[in-house]
């Protein structure tokens, strides 16, 4: 084999290889976006369910907070008339 093949024939295998490895990079950044996606999607749907309970117990304390201020003004106007 000739120097010139033998050149020849190890720029083919080299561009062969940097072919490879940006498939390969091509490849894992596709992976990568796709898990991104799926983790963004499941953290979305997580905070989507933490508000809706935050919420639930903000309205069950502030009700709560209404009947017993309910209560401490009528007991206040029951006292007040004694």
């Amino acid at each position: 084999m000739t120097t010139v093949a033998k050149a020849t024939s190890g720029l083919l295998t080299e561009s062969r290889f940097e072919t490879a490895i940006e498939d390969l990079r091509t490849g894992l950044r596709a992976e990568f976006r796709s898990e991104f996606r799926e983790q963004r999607a499941y953290m979305d749907q997580r905070l989507a369910e933490l508000k809706s309970e935050l919420y639930r117990y903000l309205w069950i304390q502030g009700g709560s907070i209404i009947v017993i201020l309910s209560s401490l003004y009528m007991l206040a106007e029951t006292w007040s008339r004694s």
